[in-house]
């Protein structure tokens, strides 16, 4: 990719959770609320708000759309085919230098040192106390590490990553205002993509699901989880048909694909995309100015356009944590099931690494994450769960899934067995009844921690 440049982040930053907590992780803790998810600055607006039927986003999606008139209806499309996912509020980081993967490798809890060209992972930034103060989504691409974060994250973590440059070799740079983050979901999400933009070198396949989430596997790991592809677009000549595709109803009016039509894109040349395969569908890191011609594209190439609440539905039943949502500032990785995907157990030298280690070798992270079943209703982020009267937890995310109805993550005590009855206390619908779907989802390792050095 090229046009890399030293900019500003337009969201708004601070730091997930707050300062660092000096409690012990692995001592009892009482459930507090979680501060609210950051939010974009509210001046970024997704020129694919200017779609018909677009809702926007509120909370730490505000700049996107929620949905496009039918959010049902986008969830079972993204079950049965393929959705296209705006999350151009996203934070993008690009570090380039011979140093770069060792040294993110020094400083985060993935190995990453010996991670190939074309391949992806997943790491966190904790404190020196092991809490978790960033998600980074990796795709190195052989001359750089491009790293996707939460929105309202990028410029407190741009900070501490030119804080630990010393003399090495690297070079960080926030590149939000060029470069984009689609998601495409769903089971036809990988022809889809194809088709758009072939040919993808490599060709890619969604990684099984069982590799990700099911038990640990440290040459997984340090391999990289998330293939990796490149596509050339070259630009239409004419932009694409998409027959009462919502896309071609209306032109981006604001934001950064002003002034450009369905399907226009400026470079002559083409334009270069990154591909990385999930277990749930693709991520595309696309040029910004192109994110209204890429959608274009695989609309027309038979995804339909879904909202960020569909993006959100998927994840919550599939029981994912979200940096800001799932997590406070005493969340460590052990107990929103981080530990398989973003953590290598036998690497050492890192901040937080001591807790990380510890806790898992004793067993007794004090909290978890739970998948609820809510009677009725959606849920406010941070209201307290409680059982028998007493606060063990608080909501996380909350949503109403097609299938599933309202569901919501939930943060609770490690010793509230399945079984027990619980009450959500909503500010706004009062006391909502409240029950845990039995364990499953990421199995915590059970080998030791700690077995290398370096």
């Amino acid at each position: 990719m090229t046009g890399q440049s030293m900019t500003t982040d337009p969201i708004a930053t601070r730091t997930p959770g707050g300062p660092d907590s000096p409690d012990s992780p692995d001592s009892p803790d009482s459930p507090d609320s979680p501060d609210s998810p950051d939010s974009p600055d509210d001046g970024y607006r997704s020129p694919l708000l200017a779609v018909a039927g677009a809702v926007p986003a509120t909370g730490p999606d505000l700049g996107v759309a929620d949905h496009y008139g039918d959010p049902l209806r986008e969830q079972r499309a993204g079950e049965r085919g393929a959705v296209v996912v705006d999350r151009s509020h996203r934070g993008v980081l690009r570090v380039t230098g011979v140093d770069r993967l060792s040294w993110l490798h020094s400083i985060t809890s993935q190995h990453l040192a010996a991670l190939p060209a074309m391949r992806g992972s997943e790491a966190l930034v904790l404190s020196p106390h092991g809490h978790v103060e960033h998600h980074l989504m990796i795709a190195d691409d052989g001359t750089a590490s491009w790293l996707d974060v939460e929105p309202g994250t990028s410029a407190a973590l741009l900070a501490y990553l030119e804080s630990m440059r010393f003399l090495l070799r690297v070079e960080p740079v926030d590149v939000h205002a060029d470069y984009a983050v689609l998601s495409v979901i769903g089971p036809a999400a990988v022809d889809v993509v194809t088709s758009a933009f072939a040919p993808l070198d490599p060709p890619l396949h969604r990684p099984d699901r069982h590799d990700v989430t099911v038990g640990y596997d440290g040459d997984l790991l340090a391999h990289g989880l998330y293939p990796l592809a490149r596509a050339l677009v070259r630009p239409a000549v004419t932009s694409p048909a998409v027959v009462d595709g919502p896309v071609a109803d209306s032109a981006a009016t604001d934001g950064p694909g002003a002034g450009l039509e369905a399907g226009e894109q400026e470079d002559p040349g083409g334009s270069e995309i990154l591909v990385r395969a999930m277990p749930d569908g693709l991520d595309l890191l696309v040029p910004r100015r192109t994110l209204r011609g890429m959608v274009e594209r695989l609309v027309s190439a038979g995804a339909s356009l879904a909202g960020a609440g569909a993006f959100e539905a998927a994840r919550v039943a599939g029981r994912r944590p979200r940096l800001g949502a799932e997590t406070d500032h005493r969340t460590i990785p052990h107990e929103v099931g981080w530990l398989a995907t973003a953590v290598h157990l036998d690497k050492g030298c890192y901040r937080g690494q001591e807790t990380v280690a510890r806790v898992h070798n004793l067993g007794r992270p004090p909290r978890r994450m739970v998948l609820l079943h809510l009677d009725g209703t959606t849920v406010a982020h941070g209201a307290p769960v409680h059982s028998g009267g007493r606060a063990v937890g608080f909501v996380g995310t909350s949503v109403v899934h097609a299938e599933l109805g309202p569901i919501a993550l939930a943060i609770v005590k490690r010793t509230v067995p399945d079984d027990t009855a619980l009450v959500v206390v909503d500010p706004e619908a009062g006391e909502v009844a409240a029950s845990v779907e039995p364990a499953g989802g990421p199995d915590q390792p059970t080998r030791p921690a700690g077995r290398l050095v370096g």
